[in-house]
């Protein structure tokens, strides 16, 4: 596995160890003997082909799915010990789909951020209505405080979720494709917003030019196991996306970014074609 050593030297806010988990009474195992750290106040990205078994994994992850093995530890506790609402008050989710908020504002959605915090029949306070407040306005988000969440659009939507998950004040933000039904200047607004948060977060994300340009770190998964694990510059070579992802592609350096940070350009055909196209068997 590719090593990163600031990465490795980092204190870390969540460690997975040996971690595997199956489906249908253990039949079919879906993730295999899976380990790797997330570093304090580092964005770290989960890259694979569909079918990796990503989701499975941040579902472990948030406390959805129980490992039949290994380990998650959060900030050193086991996850699987800790209450929904200790977890909650640590973890924030953002999918990229949402559950249903029917009759619920956005100023509502946005609420539940504060949760976690309060006691059962404990009220908003004028401090909490201030904090609500200056998140939407920060999101651009204030004009639609009185909106009804199912009625907004996607990027909308995923910026409702921001919103929630900053008034929870999480250490963690785990993020399941969130840029996946959104325009290009969703996506990049999203991910500007969620960098500025400065606090660790591990999002899973199909397309790699924003997992090169977000991430300080990457992990590969594919067939279930972690394959590859490193910096953008050391994971995004040209044979590794041909093996996992079974494209073919270019990789140099994005004009616009520092750091060398890698651009993928794809040829748009199936390896197969390109070797038919060689003459190669």
């Amino acid at each position: 596995m590719i090593g990163d050593s600031v990465y490795e030297m980092s204190d870390n806010i969540l460690s997975v160890e040996h971690l595997s988990w199956s489906v249908a009474s253990g039949k079919r195992r879906i993730l295999h003997d899976i380990s790797f750290d997330i570093p304090s106040g580092a964005f770290v990205g989960l890259i694979g082909p569909n079918g990796a078994g990503k989701s499975s994994l941040m579902r472990c992850l948030y406390g959805v799915h129980h490992p039949q093995s290994g380990t998650v530890t959060l900030q050193g506790r086991d996850l699987f010990f800790l209450n929904a609402r200790q977890q909650a008050q640590k973890i924030s989710v953002i999918l990229q789909e949402h559950a249903s908020h029917m009759g619920l504002t956005v100023w509502d959605v946005a609420a539940q951020g504060l949760i976690p915090h309060k006691g059962l029949l404990e009220w908003e306070t004028k401090q909490d209505k201030l904090r609500i407040k200056s998140t939407l306005e920060e999101l651009d988000l204030w004009p639609l405080r009185h909106h009804e969440f199912e009625s907004l659009s996607g990027g909308e939507k995923q910026r409702v979720m921001l919103a929630r998950a900053q008034i929870q004040q999480p250490e963690l933000l785990i993020m399941d494709e969130p840029t996946n039904h959104l325009d290009v200047h969703y996506q990049i607004d999203l991910m500007n917003r969620v960098k500025a948060m400065g606090i660790s977060v591990l999002a899973s994300i199909h397309d790699l030019n924003i997992a090169a340009a977000f991430c300080d770190h990457l992990l590969v998964m594919d067939k279930g196991r972690i394959i590859a694990s490193g910096s953008p510059n050391t994971v995004l070579t040209e044979n590794l996306v041909a093996d996992v992802f079974h494209a073919c592609v270019a990789v140099d350096r994005h004009p616009f970014m520092p750091n060398e940070t890698p651009r993928i350009t794809y040829a748009y055909q199936t390896k197969t074609q390109e070797l038919n196209d060689r003459g190669e068997s």
